[in-house]
């Protein structure tokens, strides 16, 4: 009951205008506080996620040099045996 006494004095002495200006700044800087720490804990756990992407790729290009160079390995060895049959060795 007691703050609802002080607000009415409050609203006699500068008007309901300013009070309700003063209610209104109150809930939005309230609610900007709660957004900064939604904000702050997505962005955490975004940096998790993108960190585990980037092993998932850094994996991903070790597994696809490794297969190009055996690739490449089987490729001279065909090359190899094709010239042997050429010449007949």
């Amino acid at each position: 009951m007691e703050i609802m006494n002080a607000i009415a004095q409050i609203a006699q002495m500068v008007g309901v205008p300013c009070v309700c200006l003063g209610a209104v700044m109150w809930y939005v800087n309230a609610l900007d506080v709660r957004q900064r720490e939604e904000r702050k804990t997505w962005y955490e756990k975004h940096d998790q996620e993108s960190a585990k992407w980037v092993d998932a790729l850094n994996n991903n290009t070790k597994v696809i040099t490794e297969l190009l160079t055996i690739v490449k390995e089987r490729k001279d060895l065909e090359e190899l045996t094709v010239v042997k049959e050429r010449n007949g060795v």
